[in-house]
């Protein structure tokens, strides 16, 4: 019987565990590991989080053998911009003008969003350029889960997430209290950062994939059956819908 043998890999960031598997090695080291049901096309490359050079030195060494998938942080909208400012903002997404304006908040331009954006793709730009100068098997940027919809199922699931406890501290407020950015205000950001990342892709003339239109509500958010428990995640459910979406580009 023929074993066939994984040809791609699965790399980035937090929202890897969607696939099943850990957020980081026991033991620190950057390791090549199969996916929790032993996928046929891909494994994933693990290790310290948050990633290190070494990580992504070692992916780049991967791409003369194997495909590379890449998902690419995602969480930015919610990691600067969860907790409301005062006054809060809100922009007008220029694909999508209809959405509406929060009610009462400051309208920035989307370019100051996209500009503050900006340098968290610095070091996917870097490594692109570096891939692509020597020989590769191809490289493909994957899209990122939405926001929830449901404010109050966000705040529940806050006490679940360190970043955010320590941030919520650091503002002198607590879980129950401390006011959040309304979520079509998430959501525009998060469609930015996805258009961003569709950008890079044809800047460097590689294939951007985003994520199923079967996980979003007619709205755009994440479906509430491809949650996880914490604040900012999709769970295995939705992994597992996203694969098969790859698996046509690998």
């Amino acid at each position: 019987m023929t074993v066939t043998k994984p040809s791609a890999v699965l790399a980035g960031s937090s929202h890897l565990m969607c696939f099943g598997v850990p957020l980081n090695t026991e033991d620190g080291r950057v390791t090549l590991m199969p996916l929790k049901d032993l996928d046929e096309d891909f494994l994933c490359l693990n290790g310290p989080f948050p990633r290190t050079e070494a990580y992504w030195r070692e992916l780049q060494r991967l791409a003369t053998g194997y495909k590379l998938f890449i998902v690419w942080r995602g969480n930015q909208h919610m990691a600067e911009h969860l907790f409301a400012s005062n006054p809060p903002f809100d922009f007008v997404l220029s694909d999508q003008v209809d959405l509406p304006v929060a009610t009462g908040s400051v309208l920035v331009p989307e370019q100051m969003i996209r500009e503050q954006f900006l340098p968290s793709f610095d070091e996917l730009e870097t490594m692109l350029k570096n891939i692509q100068g020597g020989p590769h098997r191809g490289v493909v940027i994957c899209g990122t889960p939405p926001p929830k919809a449901d404010t109050a199922a966000i705040r529940a699931a806050l006490v679940t997430q360190e970043y955010f406890l320590k941030r919520i501290a650091a503002l002198q407020s607590s879980v129950d209290t401390i006011p959040l950015t309304l979520p079509v205000t998430l959501y525009k950001m998060w469609k930015l950062l996805q258009n961003m990342l569709r950008d890079i892709a044809e800047r460097h003339a590689l294939q951007f994939v985003p994520i199923p239109a079967e996980s979003q509500t007619l709205a755009g958010f994440l479906r509430d059956e491809f949650w996880s428990s914490d604040a900012t995640h999709a769970n295995g459910k939705f992994g597992q819908l996203f694969l098969q979406h790859l698996r046509e580009h690998v």
